[in-house]
């Protein structure tokens, strides 16, 4: 009896360690698209960038506007992020289900399309203005953007100039989402916050 009452503590410990390290590292869903997980960390670094992005822009573009009036609020950031991360999830099931495994060579060569990406002089652009590397920079950034674009020509094409918007808002009311932040929530087809 105590060797069993010894085995379940320490299997509790071990689950509670466990759990509390899934949360500390942000390995839990921000967000659950149709069934597939929009991870925390990933979505915290998402909105650590477009904070980045904008303070920069606003230190290049408007330099002498007042410190009071800089900011879009920190609600407004994630709710945009999200709304946006949730929309790149909906085109990437979208794209795989016409396209099937087609879709990484599609997206490489849409990007190679851009040119040269690398180098000393890129990684720091990158860092200064997105807080990212070049590595996450492709995966948050320019590969959604790749798919949306292959996306939205493989409509136009397939379904006779169908409008892309429209195309995107029927995906969105389709869609399962269920939203794990506590500020945010999904309704008709968008990410909105509480108390707006």
């Amino acid at each position: 009896m105590r060797k069993r009452l010894v085995i379940t503590f320490i299997a509790m410990m071990v689950v509670a360690v466990g759990v509390h390290t899934l949360i500390t590292q942000g390995w839990y869903p921000a967000a659950i698209v149709n069934g597939k997980f929009i991870g925390a960390r990933s979505f915290g670094e998402a909105v650590a960038s477009v904070n980045q992005y904008y303070e920069q822009a606003l230190k290049t573009y408007a330099p002498e506007t007042k410190e009071e009036n800089k900011g879009i609020s920190p609600t407004e950031v994630k709710r945009a992020t999200l709304d946006k991360m949730i929309e790149n999830e909906l085109i990437s099931h979208e794209l795989k289900a016409m396209v099937g495994n087609e879709v990484p060579l599609l997206v490489q060569q849409k990007i190679n399309a851009l040119g040269t990406l690398s180098g000393a002089e890129f990684e720091s652009a990158v860092k200064t203005l997105y807080g990212l590397t070049p590595a996450r920079f492709r995966a948050l950034v320019l590969e959604p953007q790749a798919r949306e674009e292959i996306l939205e020509r493989k409509i136009s094409a397939e379904l006779n100039n169908s409008d892309f918007q429209t195309f995107l808002s029927d995906l969105r009311q389709k869609a399962s989402v269920r939203i794990l932040i506590s500020d945010l929530y999904w309704e008709n087809g968008k990410v909105v916050a509480r108390g707006k």
